[in-house]
């Protein structure tokens, strides 16, 4: 959920009537989860990210994860840059698996001011 906003006049949004000064809460958990946008939305799936030819991202104006508007996350610039030095050097540096025994990587959501992943394990192999 977005932090809650107030709607500033009168307004119509998808058919629905919002009356000025009142409290607006968004969904964005259901926004990244509406089927009428992803195929299989509770299957992790990074290649529905990709075009036809593996090399360019696409870049879906659905994807919401650091809010919308004028109020969104001031840290989001920080965060994507954190995010891309952190991942590209592990993948660098390691082969990740699953944990010995295992075929895949068991990770459910856990709900806290946010929704995030649960622990999980995974091996890490140092690349040669």
């Amino acid at each position: 959920m977005t932090l809650p906003h107030v709607a500033m006049k009168d307004s119509h949004v998808m058919g629905y009537f919002i009356p000025k000064r009142s409290t607006v809460i968004g969904n964005v958990h259901a926004a990244h989860r509406d089927p009428r946008v992803w195929e299989c939305p509770d299957i992790f799936n990074p290649e529905r990210f990709f075009k036809e030819n593996d090399e360019m991202i696409v870049n879906k104006e659905h994807i919401v994860p650091f809010s919308l508007g004028k109020r969104s996350c001031f840290g989001e610039i920080l965060a994507r840059q954190e995010f891309f030095l952190s991942l590209t050097n592990l993948v660098w540096r390691f082969k990740i698996f699953p944990p010995e025994g295992q075929e895949k990587v068991n990770v459910d959501d856990a709900m806290d001011v946010t929704v995030k992943p649960s622990s999980f394990k995974i091996r890490l192999v140092e690349r040669s």
